[in-house]
C-alpha cells in the first residue's frame, strides 16, 4: 500500500471530513492516517489500497475542484514516520456503497471475498450440504473449497477486469453456471466414498435443496398455531389457579395454633395476587414454551442465473413487508433484506419463484456455514496474480442478462 500527502487543508477539516471530500476524486479504497499541522499548512496523510495507482490518484486530486479550496497532493520521497496512537479512518460502508466502490483493497482480498461468497451460496441453496459434509468430517466442503480456489485463481490470472469480488463471482458463473453445482457436489462426495472403500451412492438434488431452518415452526407445528394453543391453555391454567386460591380458607372458628396462623397469612397474601395470575402464567408460557423470536429476520435472496432489476425485486418484496434491502457488492446475484416474522412463512413459501426467467432462492442469513482452515485463508490473502504471456481471458463477452446489472448502480 502507498501513502500520499494532501496539503492545503482548511482549519475546519478533520479526518472524517477529509475522507468524505476525497471519496469522489479517488473512487477507491483508502484511509486517512492522520492530519499534521505546520506554521504554513495542514497536511493529511492518506494510505491507498494496492488496487490504486498513486500517481493517478495524485493527478485526480490536484485536478479536482473543491470549490474555493485548492489541495495539493504528492507522493513523498520517503515513507513518513507517523504516530501510531491515531486510529486510521476509512470510508463508512453506506458511503462506499453509494459511490459504487468495492470493499476489497488487494487481489488477495478479492479472491477471499469471492471464494467466501460462492461457498456460502452453495451452502445456502443446498441447505442440506452442511449436514451432508458433516458426515464426512467436512471432507466434502473442504474438497469443494479447494476446487473452487483453483478455479478462481485461474480466472484471476487469465482474465482481465476482475478486480472486485462482484466481477470475479460473475465471471466464475459465466464459466461455471449454477446448473453445474450439483454435479460438482455429487462428484466430490462419490470420490470421498470411493476413498473410504464404499460404493458411490446417489444424492437427491431436491432433498438437498429443501430448506431445513424454519424459525416460524416449533416441533413441526406452525408458530402461529402454537401461539393460539398456548394462549388457550394459559387461560385455562390461570382460571384453575384463581378458583383454587379463591376457595382457600383464611379463618377458623377455633383459636388457631401458631402454625395455622402462618398458613392463613400465606393464603391471605395469595388472594392478593389473584388479579395478576393470568399475566404471570402468560409470561411463564412465553418464556418456557414459546421460543423467543426476533421481530425481523435477515434473509438472503439468490437469483439464478441472475438477479432481476430493482423495480422487479421491489415489487416482489413489497408483498412481504421487507425492509433494509440492498444488493450485495460482493456477489453479483445476491441481495439482502429483513422480513418480519409475521410474513416470514409466506416469504419462505415463495422460494423458487420465477421472476423474468430468474429463480429466487430465499434463505435465512443466520445459519451455520463451513469455514475453511486459516491456512487456506492466508493462502488466498497473499495471492498475487502473475500476468500470462498469452492474451487474457475475455470478460467483455455478451452475457444474456448483463442488462440487469446496469440498473443497480444507485445505492439501496
Amino acid at each position: 500500500m502507498s501513502i500520499i500527502t494532501v496539503s492545503g487543508l482548511p482549519p475546519r477539516w478533520d479526518m472524517k471530513l477529509l475522507v468524505r471530500k476525497l471519496i469522489h476524486p479517488i473512487r477507491g479504497i483508502f484511509e486517512v492516517l492522520t492530519i499534521q499541522c505546520t506554521k504554513s499548512t495542514r497536511t493529511g496523510y492518506v494510505r491507498l489500497s494496492e488496487m490504486l495507482d498513486p500517481q493517478t490518484v495524485v493527478n485526480k486530486i490536484n485536478n479536482f475542484s473543491f470549490g474555493k479550496i485548492k489541495l495539493h497532493a504528492r507522493i513523498p520521497d520517503d515513507e513518513p514516520t507517523l504516530p501510531s496512537v491515531v486510529k486510521p479512518l476509512g470510508m463508512p460502508n453506506n458511503l462506499r456503497r453509494a459511490y459504487g466502490i468495492a470493499n476489497e483493497g488487494t487481489s488477495g482480498e478479492v479472491l477471499h471475498a469471492a471464494h467466501t461468497e460462492i461457498m456460502e451460496e452453495l451452502q445456502s441453496k443446498y441447505a442440506g450440504l452442511f449436514k451432508l459434509s458433516k458426515t464426512t468430517g467436512h471432507k466434502l466442503l473442504q474438497a469443494i473449497a479447494e476446487d473452487l480456489l483453483n478455479e478462481m485463481r485461474w480466472i484471476m490470472i487469465k482474465a482481465k477486469d476482475v478486480n472486485t469480488s462482484y466481477k470475479l463471482t460473475k465471471q466464475y458463473r459465466k464459466l461455471h453456471p449454477h446448473h453445474c453445482d450439483f454435479s460438482l457436489i455429487l462428484s466430490k462426495f462419490n470420490n470421498i466414498e470411493r476413498a473410504a472403500g464404499k460404493p458411490p451412492s446417489g444424492l437427491n438434488q431436491d432433498d438437498l435443496v429443501m430448506p431445513t431452518d424454519r424459525p416460524y415452526v416449533l416441533s413441526n407445528m406452525p408458530l402461529d398455531k402454537v401461539q393460539v394453543i398456548c394462549t388457550k391453555y394459559a387461560k385455562s391454567i390461570s382460571l384453575k389457579l384463581q378458583n383454587h386460591i379463591s376457595d382457600l380458607k383464611t379463618t377458623t372458628n377455633e383459636e388457631p395454633m401458631e402454625e395455622e396462623l402462618a398458613v392463613q397469612k400465606v393464603r391471605q397474601e395469595l388472594k392478593k395476587i389473584i388479579p395478576y395470575i393470568p399475566m404471570m402464567v402468560q409470561i411463564v408460557v412465553k418464556d418456557n414454551i414459546l421460543q423467543k423470536k426476533s421481530m425481523y429476520y435477515r434473509v438472503r435472496i439468490y437469483g439464478e442465473p441472475f438477479l432481476p432489476n430493482k423495480d422487479m425485486m421491489l415489487k416482489f418484496l413489497k408483498k412481504y413487508h421487507a425492509v433494509k434491502m440492498y444488493r450485495s457488492d460482493r456477489a453479483f446475484n445476491l441481495m439482502h433484506c429483513k422480513v418480519p416474522l409475521t410474513t416470514l412463512p409466506k416469504f419462505a413459501d415463495a422460494d423458487g419463484t420465477n421472476i423474468c426467467g430468474a429463480i429466487m432462492y430465499i434463505r435465512l442469513s443466520d445459519v451455520e456455514y463451513y469455514k475453511v482452515p486459516d491456512t487456506m485463508v492466508s493462502e488466498m490473502l497473499s495471492f498475487k496474480p502473475v500476468m500470462p504471456e498469452q492474451p487474457p481471458l475475455s470478460t467483455s463477452q455478451t452475457h444474456p442478462h448483463d442488462d440487469y446489472d446496469s440498473e443497480w448502480s444507485e445505492s439501496w
